[in-house]
């Protein structure tokens, strides 16, 4: 389970589910939401890393002892992250975050928007190299 970020948030002690067992899930629901799934492979990954893990409605994970956001978007590329990135600039510097870390499928980049790194790679890409991130 995840907690949600931010004062207001926590006080509401919010969590938000994860799946290890990704047929169970499937057959607990009829939607088969393919975002949701890729999302949750993430979580998973990530807390066999991470003991404090938080979410935000903006971006899907948040790891304050290594200043790093996570938005996983499957299909995103650059053009699109960098359409979004202002409003996540403000946002990641809100929560303290220096970079943020973008999941994706299909491509990987590197760019700064207002202080804040956007760093793109493909999952595959980062399942095989998590030990040997260049955000810390």
């Amino acid at each position: 389970m995840l907690k949600k970020q931010g004062e207001k948030q926590i006080k509401k002690n919010l969590k938000k589910p994860y799946f290890y067992d990704f047929s169970m899930k499937n057959s607990l629901s009829f939607k088969k939401d393919f975002s949701k799934t890729y999302e949750n492979l993430i979580a998973n990954e990530l807390l066999m890393v991470y003991d404090e893990i938080f979410y935000d409605d903006d971006i899907n994970f948040i790891i304050s002892s290594a200043s790093l956001g996570i938005l996983c978007e499957a299909f995103a590329n650059k053009d699109f992250i960098k359409l979004k990135s202002k409003k996540l600039s403000k946002k990641a510097k809100e929560l303290g975050l220096k970079n943020i870390l973008v999941l994706s499928l299909n491509e990987q980049f590197n760019f700064v928007n207002d202080e804040i790194r956007f760093i793109g790679l493909t999952l595959n890409t980062w399942l095989i190299s998590k030990e040997l991130n260049d955000w810390d």
